[in-house]
């Protein structure tokens, strides 16, 4: 016997009461209900092998990224950071001809764009929004050359070597840079954005 169904059915029929949560299998190994003791005690969590649905996760993420908007007023960094992350799992770099830089994307649906304009608008971040209605599809774009620079500095694409890599190029090639490593310009506070330039990094080969 590799479960006890009795066990299961219980289980099952309460976390769909308590979740609303549509699960295709739900399922205690024999091993962990013998250790638990589970046909004398069923308060204890449950193993969830799949889950169409996604109710429950989706509420908690939906609430987890409410109260980060909220705090990211106090705390200008988490919203950074969550940005950051955004770009990292759904962005990439778009570099023009000559591979200058020309802008990084988010890629979101008709549903839930509206978070990372949300974010932007909170960092005044100035950006662009493509949407693509038929194919429920919705970008969210950031040119400002002095933003991306900054975002760079903190730690935009750190994890991915070969996007930063790219960044790192198209930044190198746009002019501004080469005016700032000139002398011939300086940063300006553009939109209220701290404008931190890592010039070692633009300054590589």
């Amino acid at each position: 016997m590799k479960s006890n169904n009795k066990i299961n059915h219980k289980i099952e029929s309460e976390w769909f009461q308590k979740n609303i949560a549509h699960q295709e299998e739900i399922y205690v190994p024999i091993a962990i209900a013998r250790k638990l003791k589970l046909e004398k005690d069923l308060q204890v969590a449950v193993i969830i092998k799949k889950d169409d649905s996604r109710i429950l996760s989706l509420k908690l993420h939906l609430w987890l990224i409410e109260e980060l908007l909220k705090n990211g007023t106090v705390n200008r960094k988490l919203l950074e950071e969550f940005l950051m992350g955004g770009a990292l799992g759904d962005g990439g770099i778009s570099n023009r001809r000559k591979e200058v830089f020309q802008h990084i994307f988010i890629s979101s649906n008709m549903q839930e764009y509206k978070i990372w304009e949300k974010v932007c608008t909170a960092l005044k971040i100035p950006y662009r929004l493509r949407t693509i209605p038929k194919r429920n599809s919705a970008y969210l774009i950031i040119s400002n050359y002095y933003v991306v620079s900054d975002l760079l500095h903190k730690g935009l694409f750190g994890e991915y070597a070969k996007r930063r890599i790219k960044l790192i190029a198209g930044l190198k090639n746009r002019i501004e840079t080469r005016l700032i490593l000139k002398g011939q310009i300086y940063r300006k506070n553009k939109d209220s954005y701290t404008e931190n330039i890592n010039l070692e990094l633009l300054e590589v080969n």
